[in-house]
């Protein structure tokens, strides 16, 4: 077999004109197929490719077309059945990846890809250097040495479901065999038979070269002169272009945009020396002035003849959709690191097996980590000795040096903490969330997020003090309530007098708020006065029974002692502790004192007049009025509505605010629902 037959005595086409400028297509030439004068090709194959084979999956065969014949030190047959081939293979790749190769690979997933009308399978895979020359150990591959390698099993499009046929090729992504390193010249890899003839399936090697959207080329670096080569269904032939570097400045943006020329001029070098080099370029794929340029990926390798480098071999594959979701992937990894940036995210990889960490940065092809990286316990330690890490939280760092501690905390999913840390330059600590996830199929691999969250935690801090200040006044709200009952459990006949006084001042005090805006009344105002309304009267439990429950008018002197319920209930408010709540302990022991001060001045203890009360003290002062006058009394019976209103206009309970007076008027039907609801 061939891969590209040699046909003798057969003479380079003439130099090709130049292409005009126009935007219609070319005529289409007819022209020979031209001469490969060597088996360049078939050695840039074996450069490139660690093997290639034909398959046929409905007869289980195999045959190597390219590349070595033996696998990891063992020889492998030129033929065999693909079964073998494949068992041979997933046996080198390392453990944890061998179930995703054989499930990838196997007979049946490879036929229902051809049947479901995919045109290739393909993966990467870690396993046992192939390209070893010492045999296997008896007991099975030595994974000392390892290495990736990408398998890829492609076929035509309209694929022959009878005979499923499809190339499988295995090819070395380490870094130092992708740029040639240690490889033997071209010339020593390839095979040819007796009459110097290389032994390669031209056929086979193009429908590979068709199913990859590519194009291969031999440049003739002594002449400057391309052959490139057309992919399967070309009826044009060859396209051979002489002096081609030397006009391909004039020629640009006809086959290959301006913008890729440095790139094909440093891919085309012949410096001693060179190895596989990889470049990226934009080409127009037949020349077609106008059509549109698309990305393809050119990979060139020098062919050693004794007198040097005289021949450059390449191929060209179609990389325009692989490009494309390039770029859309490096604009979503830009937006990612964007916010990363906006929230003080970093990234780190950690091998615990080894004690190493890796930062895990961010460039045009996405995220990758850093190959230097930190020995873990040092990285620790050393923030921990200069303060790096706050003293509380230095233990939980040390604990990650411990066998086993990350796999036990990430064994049921994430483990999150949070802790403060400085950073080199910050003064003060700020407040970092910590996140351990393990990395599946990689034991002893995790991934840290360190993630600034100073401002999420002072927001998450405040809601906590809230949430415990509001338990804090329900608690306390509760206690004052508590103290208020006492009152009404000792002035029999006077239960509900402290509920009334409450809702009254509330239902006049949201009215005033409405009705009178020169007093600037808050919701918060309304409520604090309501709540402290209950309280009112708590200093009637210095008051003695006999006086408090008399039925009928007080003496002078009974008078006296009644009247200092309210200087003895600031007294008790002041000695109440209400943590939090220091301007609602004001408001109540004003309530408590002045609550019986008139806006005339005629009230007690204190005298006090007009405005000089607090807006809130004169809507309880006339809530407490208004429910005795409703009500009945152990001394009295109830007035009723009306005439308890008659009395209030008339003065009769004193002088009142006419802005309150205003208010009780107009919230008296609100009122006298409540009393009839309760009833």
């Amino acid at each position: 077999m061939a891969l590209f037959k040699k046909q003798k005595n057969e003479k380079v086409r003439e130099k090709e004109p130049e292409v005009q400028q126009s935007a219609e297509q070319p005529k289409k030439r007819e022209v020979k197929r031209t001469a490969l004068t060597s088996g360049r090709m078939a050695g840039l194959y074996q450069k490139l490719y660690r093997w290639i084979f034909s398959v046929n999956i409905s007869m289980d065969v195999y045959q190597i077309e390219s590349g070595e014949d033996s696998l990891a030190g063992r020889q492998l047959p030129i033929r065999g059945y693909y079964r073998d081939l494949y068992a041979a293979l997933s046996e080198n790749v390392i453990e944890d990846q061998r179930a995703a190769f054989r499930e990838l690979f196997g007979a049946e997933s490879l036929s229902g890809a051809m049947r479901d009308g995919r045109t290739c399978l393909g993966g990467v895979f870690c396993a046992a250097d192939f390209g070893r020359e010492s045999p296997e150990e008896e007991n099975g591959p030595d994974f000392g040495e390892t290495a990736w390698y990408e398998f890829r099993a492609e076929w035509d499009r309209d694929v022959n479901l009878n005979n499923m046929v499809f190339i499988f090729s295995v090819r070395h992504v380490s870094s130092d065999l992708d740029t040639g390193a240690g490889k033997k010249e071209s010339g020593s890899d390839v095979k040819t038979d007796g009459n110097g003839e290389t032994d390669w399936d031209y056929t086979r090697a193009m429908a590979f070269n068709a199913s990859r959207n590519g194009i291969t080329f031999e440049y003739d670096a002594l002449n400057d002169c391309m052959y490139v080569h057309r992919t399967v269904g070309s009826s044009d032939g060859d396209r051979v272009t002489s002096n081609f570097l030397k006009n391909i400045t004039s020629r640009a943006d006809y086959m290959v945009s301006h913008e890729s020329i440095s790139s094909l001029r440093e891919a085309l070098r012949t410096d001693a020396g060179r190895g596989i080099l990889e470049r990226e370029i934009l080409y127009r794929k037949g020349g077609v002035y106008g059509a549109p340029f698309n990305h393809y990926r050119l990979r060139t390798a020098p062919v050693h003849e004794d007198t040097g480098i005289r021949w450059i071999v390449g191929m060209l594959d179609n990389i325009e959709e692989e490009s494309a979701e390039r770029r859309r992937n490096g604009e979503i990894a830009s937006e990612i690191s964007s916010m990363l940036d906006v929230f003080k995210v970093k990234i780190y990889q950690i091998n615990v097996t080894q004690k190493l960490i890796f930062n895990i940065v961010q460039d045009e092809t996405g995220f990758h980590r850093e190959e230097k990286p930190q020995n873990l316990e040092e990285y620790i330690k050393r923030r921990v000795a200069n303060g790096r890490i706050a003293p509380e939280y230095q233990d939980e760092y040390l604990r990650w040096l411990e066998s086993e501690y990350l796999h036990r905390k990430t064994g049921k999913g994430p483990y999150e903490f949070e802790a403060m840390i400085k950073d080199v330059g910050d003064v003060d600590y700020r407040w970092y969330t910590e996140t351990i996830t393990a990395i599946k199929n990689m034991p002893g691999h995790f991934l840290r997020w360190r993630r600034d969250d100073t401002e999420g935690h002072r927001e998450r801090d405040m809601l906590y003090q809230s949430k415990e200040q509001e338990h804090l006044t329900e608690y306390n709200g509760e206690m004052l309530d508590t103290l208020a009952g006492l009152v009404e459990f000792r002035n029999v006949g006077n239960y509900e007098h402290i509920a009334h006084v409450r809702d009254i001042t509330r239902i006049l005090l949201e009215d005033i708020q409405k009705r009178s805006p020169q007093y600037e009344l808050t919701n918060r105002d309304v409520a604090l006065y309501a709540q402290a309304a209950a309280m009112h009267d708590i200093g009637k439990i210095t008051i003695p029974d006999y006086i408090l429950n008399k039925e009928g008018r007080y003496t002078p002197e009974e008078f006296e002692i009644m009247k200092k319920h309210t200087t003895s209930g600031a007294e008790i408010v002041e000695r109440l502790n209400l943590p939090g709540q220091e301007r609602l302990k004001e408001i109540i022991k004003d309530v408590a004192r002045h609550h019986h001060e008139r806006y005339d001045g005629n009230g007690y203890p204190d005298k006090l007049e007009g405005d000089s009360i607090n807006i809130g003290v004169q809507a309880v002062s006339m809530a407490d009025v208004y429910d005795a006058l409703v009500s009945e009394r152990c001394y009295k019976k109830d007035y009723g509505f009306e005439e308890s209103m008659n009395m209030i206009l008339g003065g009769e309970c004193g002088v009142f605010n006419p802005c309150i007076i205003e208010s009780l008027k107009a919230c008296e039907p609100m009122l006298q629902k409540l009393y009839i609801s309760k009833n």
